[in-house]
């Protein structure tokens, strides 16, 4: 039986979600793994008596693995599924799909890589560049943003080449290349 995907809100309030598979088409033999299904996304405070509907995802596709919530650094909740990234807005009752995932401090990598493998990288709403990275292999801090990156299109990043590094003082990349790295941690204040 798969794990539901539940999230602390606060002492008293969590957000869970529910998947419903929907019927297939017996003329459809495409979808060989199943149907997709709707998620609908609730918010149970202990307080209430019943949980309260907060966002419904339509056409997510099968999975192998089970989705799940987070908070980005910027304290958004997120909820990955098959279907993507969804920011959950708890006010506005929906989810939104993410075309960025949040690596802190105002900095943003594009999710989904182009056709080539890079991901747009971007400080507020600007673009600062474009190259093969994930978020979470990024460090941040006021201003300044250090990301394990692929000279050769890695779908994992698994082998990076290096860490790029950018600050909004020179506003450029200076890239220090590596035989070998594990994981950029974080940085020192000297």
């Amino acid at each position: 039986m798969p794990d539901v995907p539940l999230s602390w809100i606060d002492d008293t309030c969590f957000l869970f979600a529910c998947v419903r598979a929907l019927p297939v088409p017996e003329s459809d033999s495409t979808r060989a793994g199943g149907g997709r299904s709707t998620v609908a996304i609730f918010r149970r405070d202990l307080r209430e008596e019943h949980p309260v509907r907060v966002a419904v995802i339509e056409n997510v596709p099968p999975a192998i693995g089970n989705a799940s919530f987070r908070r980005d650094p910027e304290g958004c909740i997120i909820y990955r599924c098959a279907a993507g990234d969804f920011e959950v807005d708890l006010e506005g009752r929906r989810a939104r799909p993410c075309a960025f995932s949040s690596a802190g401090h105002s900095f943003a990598i594009e999710i989904v890589p182009d056709g080539k493998g890079a991901r747009s990288v971007r400080f507020g709403a600007r673009e600062i560049g474009r190259f093969e990275c994930h978020a979470w292999t990024a460090a941040t801090c006021e201003g300044c943003i250090a990301v394990a990156f692929g000279k050769e299109p890695n779908p994992n990043c698994g082998s990076p080449d290096g860490v790029k590094v950018w600050n909004s003082a020179a506003e450029t990349w200076t890239t220090i290349d590596t035989d070998w790295l594990a994981a950029v941690i974080g940085w020192i204040e000297r």
